[in-house]
């Protein structure tokens, strides 16, 4: 469900009725094969929503290793015909 940037939700024990894919918890936990939170300390006050992220661009080792192959061929290339 998205939400809104800057809207605030009461949460109780984690939960909120209209956030009902969310659980709000004050500590890591897992999720067992019967679909039970181990380990979750549910939260309990105010959540307000928002959007943070960051983006990072981030080259393939293939792409790197093409680029070089290139550069290494260019140089080659242009001793062969300097000599």
């Amino acid at each position: 469900m998205p939400v809104a940037e800057d809207v605030r939700f009461t949460v109780v024990n984690g939960v909120n009725a209209e956030l009902s894919a969310y659980f709000f918890s004050t500590t890591p936990f897992t999720v067992d094969g019967g679909g039970n939170r181990v380990g979750a300390t549910g939260f309990t006050g105010t959540v307000t929503s928002g959007t943070s992220f960051s983006v990072a661009q981030v080259s393939e080792p293939s792409t790197l290793l093409l680029v070089a192959i290139s550069l290494i061929a260019l140089g080659r290339k242009k001793a062969m015909y300097a000599s």
